[in-house]
């Protein structure tokens, strides 16, 4: 998952989410299983009266009726909590599925009497259908965002990511403090990570939070340490590795000018005193 990389509301989409897929998933044969066609006396609907007489009408979304010749909006009945029915004229309870977030608890028998729990603070949904095989019915599972992720409502089927400059080192976190600022001598160029790069020897970085992707480097006459946020001044009569190449150069002149001053003076006539 462009937006501005620092907008820690980014989501990151779970794995599937054929929940809220086509009723395909209740597939028998060729015949699909809790919609109706709509023809009129059918489960699923109901009919009324208006001016030109009779009328059948589905049931909304989020209900479901399996009374035939229903003559009013009586008989359809809303999902178990935590379920709905994503189409109308669902003529069974099992056209009602698990909300978004939420999954299926499993301690009941009855898989019309069942109900669905939300993911908890720290989790997210993961859809553990798989990609083409007929979807199996509420296959999901809540799991704990990772590391450089943090949930902070439940019900959820994503995790929000960190943004850059931060980090996020653990499983089932909960706030976007979690997200902790790197420190002077770190920097987080990326989102969503759980860890920050340090300066190396030679470099620095002096803020917060920084999403740089890089450290300074120290300027001549100066040097650092690993994660250092400041350079720091050489001692008198010294020099950094910056120098070295000119501090070379003259030494080799010297070197050469010493030695051509001894070849000209041993070049010279001697002279009597």
């Amino acid at each position: 998952m462009g937006r501005a990389p620092t907008n820690t509301e980014d989501p990151i989409i779970s794995l599937g989410m054929s929940n809220l897929g086509p009723m395909i998933m209740y597939a028998e044969g060729s015949l699909v299983v809790g919609v109706s066609t709509g023809t009129h006396g059918e489960a699923g609907t109901f009919s009324y009266e208006n001016v030109s007489g009779p009328v059948c009408k589905p049931c909304e979304t989020g209900q479901y009726s399996n009374t035939t010749a229903a003559a009013n909006e009586q008989t359809c009945k809303l999902c178990m909590p935590g379920k709905y029915s994503i189409t109308e004229r669902a003529n069974s309870s099992l056209a009602c599925i698990c909300k978004p977030g939420f999954v299926q608890d499993t301690s009941e028998s009855n898989d019309e009497l069942s109900t669905c729990t939300a993911c908890e603070l720290g989790k997210f949904l993961v859809d553990l259908n798989i990609p083409g095989n007929v979807p199996r019915k509420n296959a999901g599972v809540c799991v704990g965002c990772p590391p450089g992720y943090y949930q902070n409502e439940t019900a959820q089927s994503y995790c929000r990511i960190c943004s850059q400059g931060t980090y996020q080192p653990l499983y089932n976190r909960t706030s976007v403090s979690d997200c902790l600022a790197c420190q002077p001598g770190y920097y987080q160029n990326e989102t969503a990570k759980s860890f920050c790069h340090m300066c190396s020897a030679g470099k620095y970085q002096p803020i917060i939070a920084s999403s740089a992707g890089t450290c300074g480097d120290c300027v001549k006459g100066t040097y650092s340490a690993m994660a250092a946020s400041v350079c720091t001044p050489c001692h008198p009569n010294s020099f950094t590795p910056h120098q070295v190449d000119f501090a070379v150069l003259v030494l080799v002149q010297c070197r050469l000018l010493r030695l051509l001053c001894e070849r000209f003076l041993h070049s010279m006539p001697s002279r009597k005193l």
